[in-house]
């Protein structure tokens, strides 16, 4: 009986060493996987590699030249019609100062919005010369403080610059076109989609030139 004891814990212990060294050699391989394949990186509204160089450049060149300062109406630099190939650009020369939201705005304000009719949800119906906003953000504060700001530029009478996504379909590249101002010219409160409350849908029409 105990060469039957001895023998069975020597299969034991060779199947234990073996299924360590599986673990062990499986950890490695994983380890070195991770290595081989950077995890994925997400920043703003798209997972590119090339987003992120935006940002670092964006970076660099606000800590060498202060950022662009909160500027309601026209850019002097940028007349209407200025086409843009980076979303850098909109931030460097304060045509939209945001690289993340669709609306660059503060308490006093919206200063910009950045339309994309192939952006996913329902926060703007774009009609060219007119646009139907619902403010943006997936958080319902977010939306909130949007649409708080956009009733400031209608109590303050302050026009919003419109920006569009421009996509060319042959080489899959975008860039940034300036629409000129709008004229926040209504609010209303109608039926979401989604719930049973209602919610603040704001007009705006371009401004003459």
């Amino acid at each position: 009986a105990a060469p039957s004891r001895v023998a069975a814990a020597c299969a034991n212990s060779c199947v234990a060493t073996h299924v360590a060294a599986a673990c062990a050699n499986s950890c490695a391989a994983t380890h070195a996987m991770s290595q081989l394949v950077p995890p994925t990186l997400v920043v703003g509204e798209v997972g590119a590699r090339g987003d992120r160089a935006d940002l670092v450049a964006l970076n660099a060149s606000l800590k060498a030249k202060p950022p662009p300062m909160l500027q309601f109406g026209a850019i002097p630099s940028a007349p209407v019609g200025t086409s843009l190939p980076k979303r850098t650009d909109l931030c460097l020369i304060g045509l939209h100062r945001h690289f993340l939201s669709e609306a660059a705005y503060t308490p006093q304000g919206v200063e910009s919005l950045l339309v994309d009719e192939q952006r996913p949800g329902d926060s703007c119906d774009d009609l060219g010369e007119r646009l139907v906003y619902r403010g943006c953000g997936e958080a319902a504060a977010q939306r909130a403080a949007c649409l708080r700001a956009l009733r400031q530029n209608v109590k303050d009478r302050r026009t919003v610059r419109v920006l569009r996504v421009v996509h060319d379909e042959s080489t899959a590249a975008r860039s940034y076109r300036y629409d000129g101002l709008y004229t926040v010219e209504t609010a209303a409160l109608v039926p979401s989609h989604n719930t049973r409350f209602k919610t603040a849908m704001f007009t705006l029409v371009r401004r003459k030139l």
